[in-house]
């Protein structure tokens, strides 16, 4: 059953467009994951499918600043476009700024999913804080169909 989104959602901001094609090239993309319809018009623009509950696991490493493990630091996984926008999975790191986001509360809209979502994983240390979009992300691992995002490389850095 598709869902009616208002107009400033469907057609947001530049920006969103440009993040939504920008994570999906041709050749990438599931069959079922094309933002258009057969005549060439947005799929983001009436009724769109909601496929809830997904499940995904992302994994990284939070650091100061220095470098230094961010041991101890909170984690959060929302959807800010969600109001008010509640917690998807949360984690404390471990000693080496370690962390595991385990949700199955995802919400998937094939097509459209940058356009509709706004994944961040949101960091509090101490007086230190940081904020890490990852909607690009979990499409692509939507996309590969595969149930882990690793931030590998790139850790979170707390300001």
């Amino acid at each position: 059953m598709g869902v009616q989104y208002p107009a400033w959602i469907r057609h947001g901001a530049p920006w969103w467009a440009a993040l939504c094609l920008a994570a999906c090239s041709p050749e990438e993309v599931r069959p079922d994951f094309d933002d258009t319809d057969d005549t060439g018009t947005d799929a983001c623009s009436g009724e769109v499918e909601r496929i809830e509950g997904v499940s995904l696991q992302i994994v990284g490493q939070v650091q100061t600043a220095d470098g230094s493990a961010a041991e101890g630091a909170s984690l959060r996984l929302r959807d800010r476009v969600d109001v008010p926008p509640g917690d998807l999975a949360t984690d404390i790191a471990d000693v080496d700024g370690t962390f595991t986001l385990d949700s199955n509360t995802i919400t998937a809209f094939p097509g459209c999913w940058a356009v509709l979502s706004d994944y961040v994983i949101q960091v509090q240390f101490g007086e230190l804080s940081a904020e890490l979009t990852v909607t690009r992300k979990i499409g692509e691992a939507w996309i590969r169909d595969e149930p882990l995002v690793d931030l590998g490389e790139d850790p979170i850095i707390v300001r």
